[in-house]
């Protein structure tokens, strides 16, 4: 048996739960719900707003999925790129109970990574998680009801089966310690870069590349730097606005990509 129902113009997605089918329309703002068990008989369809614009009025497109399933049963997460929002949607609502912004750029499609802890045993919880490499790392722990915040340590052995990590050929340290730069001002920001082993000035590097961004990745710069002598290099950048600066370094002559380096941190204030 074959039925087919309007949800809308434009339809162009289709995505699946347990409970329900959900089908995404270009030309309007609604989501359209179908009830799986329903299909094949009389089918109500019910819709919510993923936003207030219609996604095609995005320039951007995509043929990923803008409709995921949440980590949580019986809820969504939708991309409007026209709204430049990501919505979170429970199923038995009539709207969306929350949205996310997008950093001013259009959301054409959605991957959801779950490390959320589930319980194993009474009262254990688990989750599976790839860390980059050996070493001591803090793990802070949110719960939201009740409320807990926490955060303790974890120390993490090397692999023997995973081939040795090369050492970067230089290292790079700040000049200044603590550095403030002012916000809409050109700052010129200077770091020293040795020899890793024998920890002696490098003054001839021409491809020492640096990458500076504002955490949390919403705006960010590259450029090369400049030898000012002995081993100091400098660039010269405008902060946006205030926050924290991340400074990474690669320079391809030795092999140095830009997440070998710890980056240095500058933080930039009003004026």
């Amino acid at each position: 048996m074959r039925r087919s129902e309007a949800v809308g113009p434009g339809a162009d997605q289709v995505t699946f739960t347990k409970e329900f089918a959900y089908v995404r329309t270009a030309g309007n703002e609604f989501v359209s719900m179908i009830k799986i068990a329903d299909l094949g008989k009389e089918t109500a369809i019910s819709r919510f707003p993923a936003g207030q614009k219609a996604p095609q009025q995005s320039p951007a497109r995509s043929i990923a999925d803008a409709i995921v399933p949440a980590p949580e049963d019986g809820a969504v997460l939708v991309a409007n790129p026209a709204d430049k929002m990501i919505y979170f949607y429970t199923e038995g609502m009539a709207a969306p109970m929350g949205s996310f912004q997008n950093y001013r750029r259009d959301p054409k499609a959605l991957l959801v990574l779950d490390h959320s802890l589930r319980e194993s045993n009474g009262g254990e919880y688990t989750t599976t998680v790839r860390l980059p490499g050996a070493g001591r790392y803090d793990v802070a722990f949110l719960l939201d009801s009740p409320r807990l915040v926490n955060c303790f340590d974890m120390s993490v052995a090397a692999n023997p089966d995973l081939p040795k990590v090369k050492p970067a050929a230089i290292a790079i340290e700040p000049i200044l310690k603590d550095e403030i730069a002012l916000a809409g001002e050109n700052h010129s920001f200077r770091f020293k870069v040795t020899d890793a082993s024998s920890h002696q000035p490098r003054g001839d590097l021409a491809d020492l590349g640096v990458l500076v961004f504002l955490v949390p990745g919403i705006w960010q710069q590259r450029q090369w730097a400049r030898h000012v002598g002995e081993g100091l290099y400098e660039i010269s950048f405008v902060p946006p606005q205030p926050g924290v600066y991340y400074v990474y370094f690669q320079c391809p002559s030795l092999g140095v990509q830009f997440n070998q380096i710890i980056p240095l941190t500058l933080e930039a204030t009003k004026k």
